[in-house]
């Protein structure tokens, strides 16, 4: 019956899950961008090592880039506010619209024999679209 508490950690890129930088997007599914403390994920094969929301990779340069035309945010503030590890908000001046795609093929690139790199359908879409595909009218 524990419905009442509320667990957070708190901010910092060492023992947080999120790294130094969360990114908010307006979504109905509270979906956001983040950093990690765990570098090395970005070279596994294994792509479900997340809750849901998005791991990136260069936080700093996509930081930097999304406040671009805020009014004192420029790199040298970016990379201050993470070296000070303190909680910082940061409206952007404009919006930036971000689309989510999610893809279990791919290009090889290795150059396979048929040149496709099949992933795993971890979050269980491709059944949904193989059954819109044959609902779309074509031949």
């Amino acid at each position: 019956e524990a419905t009442r508490y509320v667990f957070r950690q708190d901010p910092g890129g060492e023992f947080n899950s999120l790294g130094f930088v969360r990114i908010n997007m307006p979504n109905k599914d509270a979906v956001y961008m983040h950093d990690t403390p765990a570098r090395g994920i970005f070279g596994d094969d294994y792509r479900f090592v997340s809750s849901g929301c998005v791991r990136t990779e260069d936080i700093r340069a996509m930081t930097t880039w999304l406040l671009e035309g805020t009014p004192g945010w420029d790199a040298t503030a970016v990379d201050a506010a993470l070296a000070d590890g303190e909680t910082i908000r940061a409206d952007l001046a404009e919006s930036v619209p971000i689309h989510v795609l999610y893809f279990t093929a791919e290009p090889d690139p290795d150059g396979s024999e048929d040149g496709i790199l099949y992933l795993s359908d971890v979050y269980d879409r491709d059944a949904r679209l193989v059954e819109a595909l044959d609902r779309a009218p074509g031949e």
